[in-house]
């Protein structure tokens, strides 16, 4: 069953909007691979992504938030923490078991539950917190 990624979802700051759909269609590309008995396939493409995504996407929103004063900072980067030890537990026990299929439902549930909870809700939060602000649709 697909995410779908609306506009509703949209922060309004035009890269990490475009960031969070890539994500939206990593995770399609996994519950496609699911469906179809091939997810293990999907498991190390999509870990290598997250890899640069945690970095690259999390810091460039950490740094809007600093340049903007957001009030809920350190929740949201607190979220990102949690994220990033959870996406590394994954990883290492990938990297010493390979992509097993219980692995590939643990990593399905962790970023269906992101997508859902964080990109849904936090990221919303400061989409809506950075247009009141007035923020440029660029970081």
């Amino acid at each position: 069953m697909a995410i779908t990624w609306t506009p509703k979802l949209a922060v309004g700051v035009p890269q990490i909007d475009e960031e969070h759909q890539e994500l939206f269609r990593r995770v399609n590309a996994l519950l496609d691979a699911m469906a179809a008995s091939r997810a293990t396939q999907e498991v190390l493409p999509l870990l290598d992504f997250l890899s640069d995504y945690v970095g690259t996407h999390f810091g460039g929103e950490q740094r809007l938030m600093a340049a903007h004063r957001y009030p809920g900072a350190a929740a949201h980067v607190s979220q990102h923490t949690y994220f990033v030890g959870e996406y590394q537990a994954l990883a290492s026990e990938v990297n010493r078991s390979g992509p097993t299929a219980l692995l590939t439902i643990k990593l399905n549930k962790l970023l269906c539950e992101w997508l859902r909870e964080h990109v849904g809700t936090t990221d919303r939060k400061l989409g809506v917190f950075l247009q009141q602000a007035g923020a440029p649709a660029q970081r």
